[in-house]
């Protein structure tokens, strides 16, 4: 291993680690995600370029973003179609949604975060009647996430510059 592998695992492990004390310290379920995002960011990313980190960054936060309204909209299907009677046909709004947001990813280089964001904003929603706040805090939380790991690159890839280059003989 090189020095860069080295100052790759301390930059994941660091943001890790930020994002894992605001997990414990809000203490709620959802932040897990915080934690997950941050990692993504910094793990993903073997590059010292802050430019491709943020591209990184945002393309997790478009996806989520797109994630989340095909969520609110199935979700919406779900609320104002179904009732005691149709239950049954839950799998295929959820089918649709699932198809259209694969065909997002086939079509563009956003992240499988997309289909993720869709069905926990989607199922969640139901399950606790809350769409809209779950919505919100999936988007919050790969916010913070992202910022914590650019963050972290910000402070730790000078190091590389400086440190993880090998000397030239």
């Amino acid at each position: 291993m090189n020095k860069l592998s080295y100052f790759h695992a301390l930059k994941t492990g660091l943001s890790g680690s930020l994002a894992s004390c605001i997990f414990l310290i809000l203490h709620e379920s959802h932040c897990i995600w915080i934690v997950i995002s941050a990692l993504l960011i910094c793990h993903s990313n073997h590059s010292s370029d802050l430019s491709s980190i943020l591209t990184e960054a945002i393309d997790r936060f478009i996806a989520t973003g797109i994630g989340v309204l095909l969520g609110i909209i199935g979700y919406g299907m779900i609320f104002f179609m179904i009732t005691e009677n149709t239950k049954e046909l839950i799998p295929l709004i959820c089918l649709m949604i699932f198809v259209i947001s694969d065909l997002i990813l086939q079509s563009t280089k956003a992240p499988t975060v997309l289909s993720i964001s869709a069905a926990i904003v989607m199922l969640v929603g139901i399950q606790n009647h809350s769409a809209i706040e779950v919505s919100f805090s999936r988007a919050m939380d790969i916010f913070i996430g992202s910022c914590i790991g650019i963050i972290i690159s910000l402070l730790i890839n000078p190091l590389c510059y400086k440190y993880g280059q090998p000397k030239s003989v």
